[in-house]
């Protein structure tokens, strides 16, 4: 009784009550406020991403759940610690209490080998107990989890933080790089500063180099099941480029998947050795000087060092995933301040490993017949390839296609008149079963000619809005598009659209007004989510 008494003051002792109860909160949260509503919604009009959105909710949440039962288990062993190091607790006392537990019945076996357990096994607690630095390790399937969990929301972020800065949207995905990048430095650097100070295997080189390939396959996993890759939202939904992503990365090349992913991995790697190494080179302990307040610092530099990089895998995810140009991949790139990142983030990981090497805080057994400068080679050599791949990729000269049926709205822009300016891919083949063929983007007629379009179809602002989203850059820097979209917007009955298309008219030649045309895009996107 007393064991069990102290194990439980011990739990209040450490505040986490609050902390667990905050993480549970935020499940159901996630249960009842997002995922039953969608399917609620989905349920009632699945439309082309019903399935993709709920298989990876589905997905989300066990991963949730079974995050949530670690936590779990997790602060009974800081519990058993602090109940143990109480001077006034008899000797043993906790260690006697754990060790008469009974034997796990058959169900017991199985929710533990499930992972969804609220306990860990008592032979776990006991050689926790016995040895309480085994618990500062960082294991790779906690790397992994962490990876995934910043591949879910980065995406979501940075359209957020795009929304505030609609100009500057490589700006954006830089912000959601070091917003992200800090989130995972507080999970990751700071479990291998503590690792290091213990001399945890887990810190030594190959062990945190696999563990920190782990976080890069965790964000490709991750990003893969976020909603946004759910399918092509910009024309599935109808919704306007820049505030609707398509993240997939299921229909490109090969090639420039696989390189996407090893740059990830080698990144992850060199992001690991980058921790160890700082952490060693400073000498990193349990308390002093040399604890919190340093690993704190070191969290920041990590955040850092993560913003560029990271932020710019997203933005060639994004591009790559919806089949950009290799000029536009180029040019995410191709900037002194973002080569300046690239190479802060090499060398940054560099220096730190030098120094370790050299440092009178020696790490983990094993630790000295680890060579980072050749394996920090070898991954900036990976993180450059797979940079090249996906800035230059496969089938540089092909144009992203869609699919235009007979039957929608936007099949009245299908143009086959000797008239029409955008002529089909005569090389498109129909798809079997049905009327529908595929076009490429940039020959896509947006609506027909004028001499075809009817008052219905000039005062329709879903037709209209969908031929802004699919125009593309043409209908802004095209006097001759610019002029016409001014006219289409001016005929419809929306404030918005009217005041932009009074914009365009002013000087139809010169530079393009940003407000204009966010103003429209804006405009057209909430029409089409609520339809009002």
């Amino acid at each position: 009784m007393d064991a069990i008494f102290r194990h439980e003051l011990a739990h209040l002792r450490l505040r986490d009550v609050g902390r667990v109860r905050l993480a549970m909160a935020a499940g159901w949260l996630l249960l009842l406020g997002v995922t039953l509503p969608m399917v609620v919604a989905l349920a009632r009009d699945p439309g082309l991403l019903g399935t993709g959105l709920l298989v990876r909710m589905a997905v989300v949440l066990v991963v949730v759940l079974l995050t949530l039962c670690a936590v779990l288990r997790v602060r009974e062993h800081d519990a058993d610690l602090a109940a143990a190091a109480d001077p006034r607790a008899p000797r043993d006392a906790t260690a006697t209490h754990i060790g008469r537990a009974l034997a796990p019945r058959r169900t017991e076996r199985l929710v533990r080998s499930l992972g969804l357990a609220t306990h860990p096994a008592p032979a776990v607690r006991l050689a926790v107990l016995a040895d309480p630095a085994r618990s500062w390790g960082l294991s790779s399937l906690e790397c992994l989890t962490t990876g995934l969990a910043a591949g879910l929301v980065f995406t979501d972020l940075t359209l957020l933080v795009a929304a505030l800065l609609p100009d500057h949207t490589q700006l954006a995905y830089m912000v959601g790089g070091l917003l992200t990048g800090w989130a995972v430095s507080g999970v990751v650097t700071v479990a291998w500063w503590r690792a290091v100070a213990v001399g945890h295997r887990d810190a030594d080189g190959p062990r945190a180099a696999t563990a920190g390939a782990a976080i890069g396959i965790g964000v490709l996993l991750g990003s893969q099941l976020a909603g946004r890759a759910a399918g092509d939202w910009v024309r599935d939904t109808g919704t306007a480029d820049g505030l609707a992503t398509a993240l997939s990365l299921t229909q490109v090349p090969p090639v420039q998947a696989l390189a996407l992913g090893a740059v990830l991995v080698a990144g992850g790697a060199l992001f690991a050795l980058w921790s160890t190494s700082l952490a060693r080179a400073l000498g990193a302990t349990v308390d002093g000087p040399r604890s919190a307040p340093v690993c704190a610092t070191a969290v920041g530099l990590s955040g850092l060092l993560l913003a560029v990089p990271l932020g710019s895998w997203f933005l060639f995810a994004r591009l790559t995933a919806a089949r950009a140009a290799p000029d536009i991949r180029w040019a995410v790139i191709d900037t002194p301040w973002w080569v300046a990142g690239a190479l802060t983030a090499v060398v940054g990981a560099l220096v730190p490993a030098a120094a370790a090497r050299g440092s009178r805080h020696p790490g983990p057994r094993g630790a000295g017949r680890f060579r980072p400068p050749v394996l920090l080679a070898a991954a900036t050599v990976l993180v450059t390839a797979g940079a090249g791949w996906a800035a230059f990729g496969s089938e540089p000269s092909r144009a992203p296609a869609t699919h235009i049926s007979g039957d929608s709205p936007v099949s009245a822009a299908r143009t086959d008149s000797p008239n029409s300016q955008n002529q089909p891919d005569p090389a498109a083949s129909p798809v079997s079963g049905s009327g529908d063929r595929t076009v490429p983007l940039d020959q896509l007629p947006v609506l027909p000619p004028k001499e075809e379009r009817t008052d219905a179809m000039r005062a329709d602002t879903a037709l209209v809005c969908r031929a802004l989203s699919l125009g593309g850059a043409a209908i802004w820097t095209d006097p001759r598009r610019r002029a016409d979209m001014a006219e289409l917007l001016g005929g419809l009955d929306d404030t918005v659209l009217r005041a932009a298309s009074d914009v365009l008219r002013r000087d139809p030649s010169g530079p393009v007004d940003t407000h204009a045309l966010v103003a429209s895009v804006l405009r057209c996107d909430l029409y089409f989510r609520y339809g009002r």
